[in-house]
């Protein structure tokens, strides 16, 4: 099932919180369950049948792009589940727009990227062993690479006081799925322009979400 990774971070983050609040196992069972699951998801970990609740910052404000479904980007789900894709694809130097009704103080902006979790970009010879990423290869063996649905280049752009949209973060060569971008401004609209992928004609994107 490969799933110790995520059994040993979900009893990681338990543990961290067992310390935070002077408690044991059942203590977190019992008083601080909602907490542990939603922190793992905030952190990408998947829990099957769950949603995880976006910021309160999210759900107040109004998402729009030329291309559709921006409102998948606050669903709750960063990934595809069974038929349900549950991203926006857009063409690169697409926006997606997120604006509220007067201006907020904007601490975090959480992207989730598509890093093809179902194996539909990697070479054969990887996808059918699952396993895109390996600690030794053989001679003869294809090696991997960067998913092709990873946004390589973007950038985030905040709308200031006097209308005009300013750069506040651009990146270049990203390979992470799940990006954590820290700010501390006040604006009222942030917008999202991925630039680049790491070879798919489109930008699939899980995730966008303002805190």
């Amino acid at each position: 099932m490969a799933t110790c990774a995520t059994i040993g971070q979900a009893a990681g983050t338990a543990a961290a919180i067992a310390i935070r609040e002077n408690t044991g196992p059942r203590g977190v069972y019992e008083h601080h369950l909602r907490e542990l699951q939603e922190t793992l998801m905030d952190d990408d970990c998947y829990l099957p049948f769950d949603r995880r609740t976006s910021p309160n910052l999210t759900q107040r404000a109004a998402y729009t792009s030329e291309a559709p479904d921006a409102e998948n980007l606050r669903n709750g789900f960063d990934r595809p589940i069974g038929g349900q894709d549950n991203g926006w694809t857009g063409n690169p130097g697409t926006a997606v727009t997120v604006s509220f009704p007067r201006a907020e103080h904007v601490r975090r902006v959480r992207l989730i990227f598509d890093s093809d979790l179902n194996r539909t970009t990697l070479p054969e010879e990887v996808a059918s062993n699952n396993r895109p990423t390996r600690s030794s290869y053989l001679k003869n063996a294809k090696p991997t690479y960067v998913p092709k649905t990873m946004v390589r280049d973007f950038r985030l752009e905040a709308r200031n006081a006097q209308g005009q949209w300013q750069i506040v973060k651009e990146i270049s060569g990203n390979y992470q799925r799940r990006v954590i971008l820290p700010l501390d401004l006040r604006t009222q609209a942030i917008r999202l322009v991925p630039l680049a992928t790491w070879g798919a004609a489109d930008c699939h994107i899980f995730s966008f979400e303002v805190g």
